[in-house]
């Protein structure tokens, strides 16, 4: 596992992009649908109780994949080509402002 983010649900992200959720410790089903190109490496995943999505930083394709956590769902991706090797992410309260870290700078995706 490279990444977990916790909303209730536990969502481990696998450094081959394949994504596990967790409810008091028995594997769920989730299918991701619609991630074009598909996700072959992950690097970070978060989400919130309070957030309908999860979003999951893929470094090698530069994107941040919002996911809807009922469906499965793509809702968005967001790619930038001022992105070299985005490392980090983090996702305000609202999930409406998505941050990049990039190397030394910081990136700021509104949605």
């Amino acid at each position: 596992m490279v990444s977990l983010a916790i909303d209730g649900d536990l969502y481990a992200l696998r450094d081959n992009g394949v994504v596990k959720k967790f409810f008091t410790g028995e594997e769920q089903a989730i299918s991701l649908i619609g991630i074009d190109p598909a996700l072959a490496h992950g690097t970070s995943i978060i989400t919130e109780s309070n957030l309908k999505e999860l979003f999951i930083l893929d470094s090698v394709e530069k994107r941040i994949i919002a996911i809807d956590k009922t469906t499965g769902t793509v809702k968005a991706q967001y790619i930038s080509p001022l992105w070299k090797n985005p490392s980090a992410i983090a996702v305000d309260g609202s999930g409406k402002t998505v941050f990049v870290l990039d190397g030394g700078k910081l990136y700021k995706v509104t949605r």
